[in-house]
């Protein structure tokens, strides 16, 4: 996750206003359905989930779904970052907290959090910001038993940014948000496994830069993207420290397999002085060919993939409504659903897609049932939210 670069969360900073509910049983944690739940198996590892989320502060597993929101704290200290579950099949989000007497609202949550968190081995890690360095804690996926598992040094002054995946915690400069050209780019690779410190990229960096945002992952790969005129994507081997740039346009949405990379250029672009079309794409890493595969709908904004379906919204502006059409992996429009303004995609779980909105008024979550895609009556089901 990002410290500075995940402008999209911004979309649900507040979308939890502090309302307070009474002090007892207003929570539920993970370990509340465990007994009573029916069986359910992920088919892939939670940690290997982000690619189907939009909001990177989500994680799914076989007991139900955390999501990570802002709302406002107590005594007017601004605003906060906690961890919300939905045990699987039920409707409510509640704050990750059994704590007598808690109100949700204050540091001493067990739902605190320091901005992003992210799954491993049966447990959710998050950070704690000291001066000149980050801690990495490690808490039980009930919300308790917080514990200080690694403190990564900040190498210098100014932005940096920071995501969990697979297993790993990376911290990197993000030195283009504050235009300061001098400063060195660094990345910074903690295992959670065995909390070890690596620099993979210490000797790239001496001639070469960071792309400019870390926004796709699969396994032990992340894929950056540059701005502008940028067509590059570049791809990090996490395992070997390999580096790879590939000229593929300015894209919007990415998938990655074994095999395949896929994406979308929501317009015109030109490569090396070949013109590739707007639309959808798949990029062939044996043979290092891509292959246009069609625009089936107009006006598309943004992307998403998960291993069934691709989500294609048609705004990014929170002041407009929005269509969002759901295609087959073949790039068939299968079902359509119309947002109102406001009301957002945040993520694909195995069961659900999950909508939040940022109005300020009312508390609004959404999920749509998955087994309905097809059906031409796509309906969003309101969700309660506790605390």
């Amino acid at each position: 996750m990002k410290k500075a670069t995940f402008l999209l969360l911004a979309i649900f900073v507040l979308l939890l206003a502090g309302c307070e509910k009474d002090p007892e049983g207003n929570a539920r944690t993970s370990e509340d359905t465990t007994a009573t739940a029916a069986p359910y198996v992920l088919q892939l590892d939670p940690a290997d989930r982000s690619q189907s989320i939009r909001c990177l502060n989500f994680v799914e597993t076989n007991e139900g779904c955390y999501y990570g929101w802002q709302k406002s704290m107590n005594g007017g200290n601004g605003w906060g970052d906690f961890i919300y579950f939905c045990p699987r099949g039920e409707a409510t989000w509640y704050p990750l907290c059994n704590k007598p007497n808690c109100q949700h609202k204050d540091k001493n949550c067990n739902a605190y959090i320091g901005g992003y968190f992210g799954y491993y081995d049966g447990a959710l890690y998050t950070t704690d910001d000291r001066m000149g360095s980050i801690d990495v804690v490690k808490m039980n996926l009930d919300g308790t038993d917080h514990q200080v598992v690694a403190n990564v040094k900040l190498k210098q002054r100014g932005g940096y940014e920071w995501m969990f995946h697979h297993g790993k915690f990376l911290l990197r400069s993000n030195n283009f948000n504050f235009q300061i050209e001098e400063m060195p780019d660094y990345l910074i690779i903690l295992d959670l496994a065995d909390g070890s410190q690596t620099e993979p990229l210490d000797e790239y960096l001496q001639t070469e830069k960071l792309p400019t945002f870390f926004d796709y992952y699969y396994k032990e790969k992340v894929f950056g993207y540059g701005q502008n005129n940028d067509p590059s994507l570049t791809e990090f081997d996490m395992a070997t420290g390999e580096i790879k740039k590939r000229d593929i346009g300015n894209i919007t949405g990415f998938y990655a397999t074994d095999s395949i990379l896929y994406y979308y250029l929501p317009k015109e672009n030109e490569v090396d002085g070949k013109k590739l079309e707007a639309g959808f794409w798949e990029y062939d890493l044996e043979s290092e060919t891509a292959k246009y595969c069609g625009l089936p709908a107009e006006d598309i904004a943004w992307i998403s993939y998960d291993e069934d379906y691709i989500y294609a919204g048609t705004s990014v502006n929170p002041e407009e409504d929005e269509v969002l059409y759901i295609l087959s992996r073949d790039y068939k429009v299968i079902d359509r659903i119309e947002l109102e303004k406001g009301c957002n995609y945040a993520a694909a779980a195995s069961d659900r897609l999950y909508f939040a909105t940022n109005n300020l008024t009312k508390l609004e979550n959404y999920y749509v049932d998955k087994s309905q895609i097809g059906s031409g009556n796509l309906q969003l089901i309101p969700m309660d939210v506790v605390g």
